[in-house]
């Protein structure tokens, strides 16, 4: 059986800010093995706003992890790139390529 190291968070009022370029930081408390792989995976829980907002992820590493969200889609056409708050959960694990 392998062994599961994980971390879980929610940000409450996350913001989509796409002509700054905002990212938020995650950082895992206690950092995870730095000698194993990680994934991230987010979620929106909320429903704020009436068009679809999108999540990103990218920089995952033992400490952690940035994320932000853009407004997709906006009455069938391409979205301005902000939208209402949301609250989005997030989960993180270590991984072992080898196993």
């Amino acid at each position: 059986m392998a062994y599961l190291n994980m971390r879980m968070g929610l940000v409450k009022g996350m913001t989509a800010d796409r002509d700054n370029n905002t990212w938020q930081t995650v950082t895992f408390d206690p950092a995870m093995n730095d000698s194993k792989d990680h994934i991230a995976f987010a979620q929106v829980q909320s429903y704020n706003g009436a068009q679809t907002p999108g999540l990103r992820i990218r920089n995952v590493t033992h400490e952690g992890f940035e994320m932000r969200m853009d407004e997709v889609i906006s009455s069938g056409e391409t979205a301005d790139g902000t939208h209402a708050a949301e609250d989005v959960s997030w989960i993180a694990y270590e991984i072992d390529p080898s196993e």
